[in-house]
C-alpha cells in the first residue's frame, strides 16, 4: 500500500489498527508477512521505516495478546495467573499510567525522539530523580514512536492520494469544458473540407456564348485557310510589254 496508486483503495484508518481484534495465531501469521516485507521491500528509506515501525507495533500487540490469553486460560482452569503477569511493571504503577499517556499522547515522531534523547541523557548523567519511572517511560516510547511514524507515513499517503484524485477531477472538468469547442472546430473543419471537395471535383460550366464563339472560331480556322497577299509595293506587269519581251 506504500505506492498509493490510483487503482488501489486507501485505508482511512492508521496501519496499526490492523491488529485490532486479531487472535494470537492471526498475529503470528501477520508478523511473518511483515518480516518478509521488511527483508525484501527496502527500495526507499520510507519503506524500511514503515515495515520496521509496523513490526514493533506487531511485537507489542502480540505480547499483549499472549498475556491476555494466559490470563484467560488461568481463569478458566481456576488457577493463579503466572506471577510475572500479575506483577506491575516497575515505575509504572496504576496511579501514574495516566500521566505517562498524557506525556506521550499526541506527540509527533520527532518530538518523541527528542524526548527519548533527553531522558537517556538524564539517566546517563544521574540527574533523573525517578530512574524506574523514566526507564518504564522509555519502554513505552518505542511503541509510541512506531505508531507516530506509521501515522505520519499514512497521512502523507492520504495527502498524495487526495492530490491525485483532485488532479484527475480537474482534468475531467477541463475536458468537459473543451469538448464543445473541439466539436465546433471539428464541424468547421469538416465543412471546409466538404467545400474544398466540391470545388475540386465540380468545375464551373462554360457560358453558352463563350462556347458558341469558341466553336465558330475553331470551324473557321479549319475550313477557310487564310489568303496570302503579295507585297503591295510590287509593280504590276503590262501584258503588252510582256508580249514585246517575248
Amino acid at each position: 500500500h506504500l505506492d498509493g496508486s490510483d487503482d488501489m483503495d486507501i485505508e482511512l484508518s492508521e496501519p496499526y489498527m490492523v491488529f485490532k481484534g486479531l487472535s494470537v495465531k492471526d498475529m503470528e501469521e501477520l508478523r511473518d508477512d511483515i518480516k518478509m516485507y521488511l527483508d525484501s521491500d527496502r527500495a526507499t528509506p520510507t519503506r524500511v521505516q514503515y515495515w520496521e515501525a509496523l513490526i514493533v507495533v506487531c511485537d507489542w500487540e502480540l505480547a499483549e495478546a499472549r498475556k491476555r490469553d494466559a490470563l484467560d486460560r488461568a481463569r478458566v482452569r481456576g488457577e493463579e495467573p503466572p506471577a510475572e503477569l500479575l506483577a506491575q511493571e516497575r515505575g509504572l504503577h496504576a496511579g501514574v499510567e495516566a500521566d505517562v499517556r498524557k506525556l506521550l499522547d499526541g506527540k509527533t515522531h520527532s518530538e518523541l525522539v527528542e524526548l527519548q534523547l533527553d531522558i537517556e541523557s538524564q539517566l546517563r548523567s544521574g540527574s533523573a530523580k525517578v530512574v524506574e519511572y523514566w526507564e518504564a517511560v522509555l519502554k513505552r516510547l518505542d511503541i509510541y514512536k512506531a505508531k507516530a511514524c506509521l501515522k505520519e507515513i499514512h497521512a502523507e499517503m492520504l495527502r498524495r492520494h487526495l492530490h491525485r484524485l483532485e488532479q484527475r477531477s480537474e482534468d475531467v472538468e477541463a475536458n468537459h469544458r473543451l469538448s464543445p469547442v473541439v466539436e465546433g472546430n471539428e464541424e468547421e473543419i469538416n465543412d471546409m473540407n466538404h467545400s474544398d471537395s466540391e470545388e475540386a471535383f465540380s468545375p464551373e460550366p462554360i457560358a453558352e456564348e463563350e462556347e458558341d464563339a469558341y466553336v465558330e472560331t475553331e470551324a473557321a480556322g479549319s475550313f477557310s485557310p487564310e489568303l496570302m497577299h503579295g507585297d503591295d509595293r510590287e509593280e504590276a506587269i503590262d501584258p503588252e510589254e510582256d508580249k514585246k519581251l517575248l
